[in-house]
């Protein structure tokens, strides 16, 4: 029997589907790790502005806003980017809580 390529073997139709659903729910499971609300006085301030350049916004932090350092960010293995990335969360978080236990 003759096996249909469009729904068998690599990168047949089945398998992107399954592909594309588990990249959409690593795409939102990453973004519930990483998500933070800006604050009001962020608001104020405009940070908005930042939205237009999406993900070069990390590159650029990772690289520690030096474009020189952008292509080795880039070619990072994801497990280093993710962890490095949930660090600064953590370590972000933490200094707001500390500064807010500060001022009681």
């Amino acid at each position: 029997m003759r096996r249909n390529k469009k729904d068998a073997g690599n990168g047949g139709t089945a398998h992107s589907q399954t592909f594309f659903y588990l990249l959409s729910q690593l795409i939102n499971e990453e973004n519930q790790l990483l998500a933070s609300a800006p604050t009001a006085f962020e608001k104020r301030a405009g940070i908005q502005a930042f939205e237009k350049f999406k993900y070069i916004n990390t590159v650029n932090a990772l690289a520690s806003g030096d474009i020189t350092k952008w292509d080795a960010v880039m070619n990072m293995p994801y497990e280093r980017v993710l962890t490095k990335l949930l660090l600064n969360k953590t370590e972000a978080d933490y200094q707001k809580r500390y500064s807010e236990l500060n001022r009681e």
